[in-house]
């Protein structure tokens, strides 16, 4: 089978080289369920590709999601030698899938590796969160003024914004 499931105690050592999607998942979970067929056709379809796939039960390793910070499920991440790459939350179609930085690439050439990508996925993370967030930027933004000052450098770093865009993002 393509998809391998991990446990607390075998996800460090499978992710830790290479590309790598793991669906963060529980049984519980109905889109998890609707996910699960789409993410193992594609990891079928992509099997010769060299990434690899991986799902995690978000009730027996909760440690692990935790370190990814998953706090909705599904949640399709990919890691490059054990380094997040992208993420995608919710139900993600077969084509967002395939759509994914999966291929390894060869060295320096890889996606992972062109500024120009990182940039765009960086764009596309921020478009994603004005949109989920606009309805309640306008409430918080004394309150977010002051605590970006105090916040510790992260993936998502507000001193790389330009002017123009923290005033768009807090419109």
């Amino acid at each position: 089978m393509a998809v391998e499931h991990l446990t607390e105690q075998t996800f460090d050592s499978a992710v830790a080289s290479g590309v790598c999607a793991v669906d963060f998942w529980a049984p519980w979970c109905g889109p998890c369920r609707m996910q699960g067929p789409i993410f193992e056709s594609v990891a079928l379809e992509l099997e010769g590709s060299g990434a690899k796939f991986f799902k995690v039960n978000v009730d027996e390793a909760p440690a692990v999601a935790g370190r990814f910070g998953v706090q909705s499920i599904p949640t399709i991440l990919v890691l490059k030698d054990g380094v997040e790459a992208d993420v995608r939350v919710g139900l993600t179609a077969a084509p967002a899938l395939k759509a994914l930085p999966l291929q390894p690439g060869a060295g320096k050439n890889d996606l992972f590796d062109d500024p120009e990508t990182q940039e765009q996925s960086l764009k596309r993370r921020m478009d994603e969160l004005r949109a989920r967030y606009a309805p309640f930027m306008k409430h918080c933004a004394p309150a977010l003024a002051s605590a970006r000052e105090r916040l510790p450098l992260t993936s998502f770093d507000w001193r790389i914004m330009t002017e123009d865009d923290r005033r768009d993002f807090l419109r």
